[in-house]
């Protein structure tokens, strides 16, 4: 039976990324098992296998199918599940989680994990859906699948100027940009499209410095503001969106 509890479950990793984040921001990792949460981490790839080859390759959100977790040495290859698959936001949360812990992302099998990633490209190459098994898409998870690749250093394997499109073409005529082409700006949105110029090395091509554009995207940022910051135009103030919108006009 699904419950409130079923969620948080299943995007394990994102919740360990973002309470690791939080400690390393407030500068208090002293009391944190480093390593016991580094081979957790590790736990979660999933590797080549027979049945599925590179396709699945990644991280797992968490063991909640019942797949095995090795808690220490290395990842050791398991008969595959049928829905056990990555899911490009729990990679990007487990890169991240990884190199915030001091790890050198030696175990991280990387052509597989990129393998998995292109694999998730639609046949345009214009997005990334979540998972195999998830078919949802938006610019979350073309910003997982670009900041993995830059983690990785193989950012060469992306199609740069598909993305570019996919996100130029996600931009709206309140300045900011969608969740897809045609859906209202959204300040959560923005952030991952800015990143994602920026990790490609084309804000400066699509957002020229100055630009009437640019101009118009920082006014729509700074408009979120009230006591805090919303994400969307007539919406109410949320904690979250202080970090979406300041790193938008950070970046």
């Amino acid at each position: 039976m699904f419950t409130q509890a079923s969620l948080p479950t299943i995007c394990r990793l994102t919740l360990l990324y973002f309470g690791i984040g939080g400690l390393a921001v407030l500068g208090d990792l002293s009391d944190v098992d480093k390593q016991h949460i580094i081979d957790f981490v590790y736990a979660h790839q999933i590797l080549p296998s027979n049945a599925f080859g590179d396709s699945r390759c990644g991280f797992r959100g968490s063991a909640f199918i019942g797949a095995p977790l090795h808690l220490t040495g290395e990842p050791k290859p398991v008969q595959p599940l049928p829905y056990d698959a990555s899911h490009v936001t729990m990679t990007y949360s487990a890169l991240n989680t990884l190199l915030i812990l001091g790890d050198d992302l030696s175990r991280v099998n990387r052509d597989a994990v990129m393998a998995g990633i292109l694999s998730l490209q639609s046949e345009n190459s214009n997005f990334i859906n979540a998972s195999v098994l998830c078919h949802e898409f938006d610019a979350r998870f073309v910003f997982s699948a670009v900041a993995s690749a830059y983690i990785l250093d193989q950012l060469d394997k992306l199609d740069i100027e598909g993305y570019v499109r996919f996100i130029t073409k996600s931009l709206t005529f309140e300045g900011g940009f969608g969740h897809l082409p045609q859906l209202e700006a959204h300040a959560g949105a923005t952030y991952c499209n800015l990143a994602c110029l920026k990790l490609l090395g084309k804000l400066e091509s699509v957002l020229p410095e100055r630009s009437r554009q640019r101009e118009k995207l920082i006014y729509w940022l700074l408009q979120r503001q009230k006591v805090g910051f919303n994400g969307r135009s007539g919406k109410d103030d949320d904690s979250c969106y202080t970090f979406w919108v300041g790193a938008c006009l950070q970046v």
